[in-house]
């Protein structure tokens, strides 16, 4: 004999479930009850063996039986769909998300700081778990290579970006000056170390002794030079020469400006016409 618990037949053809319900019964025989659940099931609304038993002849009247569904709004924790089974349920969770109820948040291995920096990182489920971002900085003397300054843990436990590196910034090498020497602070000519020049003995420095790699990656002076007395002698000759021609130069236009000037007052004077200007009057006059 079998013991089966029912309930009404509209009821079942309004259900939005699976067509397959459940139904549980206790097994009977000569007398005897065993222990036993046994699961079977009704097929509703099918093309074929419709509102039969799987385990009965199919020309045996049944009527339908109804089972509690398994799904609700906080089976998969809000991150999955939910889909009904035999007594059972399974959820397909949403990226990013793992478990059988999708209470699991994937992870992402925690990244390491980049040398001569730090990094910042925050999100929603941990600082390293699925949607969270980390940014990277450098300190003062270095800078991020590469345009991307930050990561982002994805939905398959990795990072969208590796560590990048912080490089140093740097000028330009200092030329050595001739006939002189030159002493950094550091072996690569970094934000903020200095360069000082020397000269040597019967040389003279021509410009700043100290200069300093600026954050733009410039120096602060010009680079010095180191000049002998040579040639700091044949250089003020020249400016010297040079002057005095120029002088010179002035000096002879002046002259014959002022003696053109003088020759016209003294014709004035007299009553007479110059040269050229007699010559344009003859010209006009014609």
């Amino acid at each position: 004999m079998r013991r089966c618990g029912v309930c009404f037949r509209q009821e079942v053809w309004h259900m939005t479930v699976r067509w397959i319900l459940i139904l549980t019964c206790d097994i009977s025989m000569t007398g005897y009850t065993f222990g036993w659940t046994y699961h079977y099931k009704i097929y509703i609304k099918r093309d074929f063996d419709g509102g039969k038993w799987n385990d009965e002849d199919c020309a045996k009247e049944k009527r339908p039986l109804c089972f509690k569904a398994q799904c609700n709004a906080t089976t998969c924790s809000g991150r999955g769909n939910c889909t009904e089974t035999m007594d059972n349920y399974t959820c397909q969770c949403t990226p990013g998300f793992k478990g059988r109820h999708c209470q699991e948040v994937v992870q992402c291995e925690t990244p390491k700081s980049p040398q001569h920096g730090w990094m910042e990182c925050q999100g929603p489920h941990g600082n390293s778990s699925y949607d969270s971002t980390c940014k990277f900085y450098c300190k003062g003397r270095f800078s991020l290579e590469g345009q991307l300054n930050s990561t982002t843990c994805n939905s398959s436990g990795v990072w969208t970006v590796n560590t990048p590196l912080c490089v140093a910034m740097e000028c330009e090498v200092p030329s050595k000056p001739v006939d002189g020497d030159i002493i950094c602070s550091e072996s690569m000519p970094l934000v903020n170390s200095t360069c000082e020049f020397h000269c040597f003995a019967g040389s003279w420095l021509l410009g700043p002794k100290n200069i300093t790699c600026h954050a733009a990656g410039v120096w602060t002076g010009e680079e010095p030079i180191c000049a002998s007395l040579r040639n700091i002698i044949v250089a003020l000759s020249g400016a010297v020469l040079f002057s005095s021609s120029c002088f010179i130069l002035v000096c002879l236009i002046h002259w014959r400006k002022r003696k053109k000037l003088v020759q016209k007052r003294s014709l004035d004077a007299r009553g007479e016409v110059p040269l050229g200007e007699e010559d344009d009057l003859k010209h006009r006059a014609q």
